[in-house]
């Protein structure tokens, strides 16, 4: 057969069909049904066929970031690790968001169930990624995730967790944190909290310590309990997805850019403010990797998109090698101690914002950024060297708070 085809279905319909000829080339026919939301922001409407220059950061979003992570996937799954196809086909059933790659265009039920996964096996999981595993996924597992990090997907039901098998949703991700930096996975749950306290929309997680591995742990905000208490995905696209951009290039994304696409396609002013605030807040608390694959979207039927919560967010503060520069400038500077109250007045004008407003929320931030993240602190009840480390970042981040402020109010 020249063409191979994967149905990609949206809470059970046919949304469109990606199809791959024999000379790799890729391609989505696109399916558009009455009341779903359209695939990506990055096609164009309506029933149409879209071609490769779209369809390939499109599907890199679905997909784990890291080359190396991709071989060990490939080798275990008996693909090619270049053929997004060939991936999608074995790990496409859960994917971020909503959409499923399968081979027929309908569900098939008949592998689905949830296989008990004990906390010494979850701990095993992460003890093998920080001695240097690289596949994430396990033999019985069909989902992929997006990012960089090491990670596991689990299913959490009534206390205990499962491995999601044939089209079961996963509903928490696990991550073990990047082991060069000192207590990062404790580190990015109380940043992330920190910017729940300051009054952002983050997602739910938790610290938590597998038979001695310490872990985040994530819910995932693309997966929903309906009335019935069925876990249902979500769709939503990060915002390289939205702007046709492969990972790879996440850092040349602006937030410019990011503003642009978001008001092409309908988003209110109220959803621009969020997105300032967030890129500021990162600033503040002096979290490095707010690039455009950390921001994403939920996309809804009439094509609107509003931002999803904040995810993989921390701060660099606990080690000094990481809080230089942002991901994402802010009035056309990257270096964190370079931005003034100039910057930020520039950055809210180059976004169609009001000024005011932007330096005000920069203020308010700053000021009550070292209480939020002590009350997340608190939360967390860490202790030993864990302790420490909160403790010390704290104290740098009450001092990184007064210099903030003192940038701010002298109006340079």
């Amino acid at each position: 057969m020249s063409t191979k085809t994967l149905h990609m279905l949206l809470d059970g319909a046919v949304v469109g069909r990606l199809h791959q000829d024999k000379y790799g080339k890729l391609q989505v026919e696109t399916v558009p049904q009455k009341g779903a939301p359209p695939i990506s922001l990055s096609f164009p409407k309506g029933e149409t066929t879209v071609g490769q220059k779209l369809v390939r950061p499109y599907l890199a979003g679905l997909l784990p970031d890291s080359e190396e992570v991709r071989r060990a996937m490939a080798r275990r799954l008996g693909v090619s690790p270049e053929s997004q196809f060939a991936l999608l086909s074995k790990i496409g059933e859960d994917c971020p968001g909503a959409i499923q790659f399968l081979s027929q265009p309908e569900v098939d039920n008949s592998r689905d169930g949830l296989s008990p996964i004990s906390e010494q096996e979850i701990s095993e999981r992460l003890k093998n990624f920080r001695l240097g595993q690289r596949d994430w996924g396990a033999e019985a597992e069909h989902w992929s995730l997006a990012g960089a990090q090491a990670k596991i997907a689990l299913r959490y039901e009534n206390g205990e967790w499962f491995q999601a098998l044939g089209n079961e949703a996963t509903s928490h991700i696990i991550k073990p944190g990047i082991h060069r930096m000192k207590s990062q996975a404790l580190l990015e749950h109380v940043s992330m909290r920190t910017l729940h306290h300051l009054g952002l929309s983050v997602a739910r997680t938790e610290f938590v310590s597998f038979a001695g591995e310490g872990a985040i742990v994530v819910e995932r905000f693309d997966r929903m309990r309906d009335d019935a208490g069925v876990l249902r995905r979500v769709h939503q696209e990060d915002m390289c997805q939205a702007t046709a951009t492969l990972p790879k290039n996440k850092y040349e994304v602006a937030a410019v850019d990011v503003v642009t696409a978001l008001r092409k396609f309908g988003a209110s002013e109220e959803e621009i403010l969020k997105f300032v605030q967030a890129v500021l807040a990162n600033w503040v608390i002096a979290a490095p990797d707010a690039h455009a694959k950390n921001f994403s979207v939920f996309l809804t039927p009439e094509g609107v998109p509003y931002l999803a919560p904040l995810y993989d967010v921390a701060t660099g503060l606990g080690d000094e090698k990481d809080w230089d520069a942002l991901a994402m400038g802010i009035g056309g500077e990257k270096k964190m101690l370079r931005i003034t109250g100039a910057h930020v007045r520039k950055f809210a004008r180059s976004l169609g914002v009001p000024e005011d407003a932007a330096l005000a929320g920069a203020g308010m931030l700053a000021r009550y950024a070292p209480d939020a993240f002590a009350l997340a602190a608190r939360e967390a009840d860490a202790d030993g060297e864990g302790r420490k480390h909160l403790n010390r970042v704290n104290d740098l981040l009450a001092e990184r708070s007064k210099h903030i402020q003192a940038l701010l109010s002298s109006g340079r």
